[in-house]
């Protein structure tokens, strides 16, 4: 499977490839006002206004840093089983697509109530990478709140 790595604090997490539209620069955002610490806002993806979710301060409180490898992650984030949108995820590192061996994967052996988007880890000799499950990053309140204008939009 090909993953997307990146970085959050200390640790390498990564996204599988095949869910990934676009690896973009990181831009200036609109800021949405009295939103969530980790929702960064919206920017405009060929026409449409993308909302975008900082990584680093959803899953450990602190807000992505503007280095030279920190990219807006473009991905299909399936609304339900029948629509998807287009959301953006600021993630530090995102610079190199591994290849992950399937059969090293192993599950955290750990549930985390508050971040159940923390998927199975892989393992190799030189590091350990956690994948996102994209389908959970987002509580249903927030995808409501997220793509409720872009639903009317379309």
């Amino acid at each position: 499977m090909l993953v997307l790595q990146f970085r959050v604090g200390g640790d390498y997490f990564g996204l599988e490839a095949k869910t990934i539209i676009e690896v973009a620069p990181l831009v200036t955002l609109r800021k949405i006002t009295h939103a969530a610490d980790y929702i960064a806002g919206l920017f405009n993806y060929r026409g449409r206004l993308v909302p975008v979710i900082d990584l680093s301060a959803l899953m450990i409180a602190v807000p992505s840093r503007p280095l030279m490898s920190t990219r807006i992650v473009l991905v299909h984030y399936e609304v339900s089983p029948i629509v998807s949108r287009v959301l953006g995820l600021i993630a530090e590192g995102a610079t190199e697509v591994i290849s992950c061996d399937e059969s090293r994967m192993q599950p955290p052996g750990i549930a985390i109530e508050a971040a159940p988007y923390l998927g199975k880890i892989w393992v190799d000799e030189k590091k350990s990478l956690q994948l996102i499950d994209l389908h959970k990053i987002l509580p249903e309140d927030l995808q409501i709140a997220l793509f409720a204008d872009l639903e009317e939009a379309s």
